[in-house]
């Protein structure tokens, strides 16, 4: 999970976020000061634990001590819906679960093996390739009937769930500290980086983020339609609110 003890930080990547972005550089911070200060040698400072797995604020919570988990400075990072969803489509319209892979325990699972390991209909989910858009959110619309049955939905099988989940105790109250967002990216990671004293003992250059598996899209908008736009805000309800976004 992305816990970073020597920075006592616990990042929750939210997916579609550029979490891959965020958990190198945070792990590069980690790293630095676990070095730069000489205590390596000290078990306090432990080796950092991390997956990309994307795991909610209620699973970290169950798999950490409850010190880390009260002490530690907690981050996450969300995106418009619309755009969100988008991302999602192009992603996974351009790729081949049997090639691209499923994590699942913080391993990828390839071929006809990842299709068995996480079943038919959760397969169908990705795998979109001949879907056109509208198709895409009636998939998305169906899934999200399992969405208000207050129960823990894991990524791999509700992988279009609404991202304030990932950010919520069992009450549905936001527990991190910190909620950054996409298209705000550049502006919160300096803020970030400010809050951990990381440009005071480390070169700025190196924590500028890098774009993994970015999804070449037009602009989001030209996806939707009146009727489609409504399905997102029903779905994603919470989110829009809860973050304040608009189409």
């Amino acid at each position: 999970m992305p816990i970073y003890h020597n920075i006592k930080t616990i990042f929750v990547r939210v997916p579609k976020t550029a979490g891959i972005s965020m958990s190198e550089k945070f792990n590069t911070l980690d790293a630095f000061t676990k070095y730069h200060f000489k205590n390596y040698g000290n078990e306090q400072y432990r080796a950092t634990s991390i997956s990309s797995i994307h795991e909610s604020m209620r699973d970290i919570k169950k798999n950490t001590t409850s010190d880390c988990f009260n002490d530690y400075y907690k981050v996450g990072f969300v995106r418009n819906p619309w755009d969100w969803l988008v991302s999602y489509y192009s992603y996974y319209k351009k790729s081949d679960i049997r090639q691209v892979g499923v994590l699942i325990d913080g391993n990828y699972v390839f071929g006809d093996a990842a299709i068995k390991k996480i079943g038919p209909l959760v397969a169908e989910k990705r795998n979109i390739r001949d879907l056109s858009f509208r198709d895409f959110l009636s998939l998305v619309k169906k899934e999200s009937k399992e969405y208000t049955k207050g129960r823990d939905l894991d990524q791999i099988s509700y992988p279009y769930q609404p991202q304030y989940k990932y950010l919520v105790n069992e009450d549905d109250e936001l527990v991190v500290d910190f909620v950054g967002k996409y298209e705000n990216i550049e502006n919160d990671w300096n803020f970030l980086c400010e809050r951990l004293s990381a440009t005071k003992e480390i070169q700025f250059k190196i924590l500028e983020l890098p774009h993994h598996n970015k999804s070449a899209h037009s602009d989001y908008r030209t996806y939707y339609d009146d009727r489609d736009i409504e399905i997102v805000y029903n779905i994603y309800k919470k989110d829009i609110e809860l973050f304040d976004y608009s189409f």
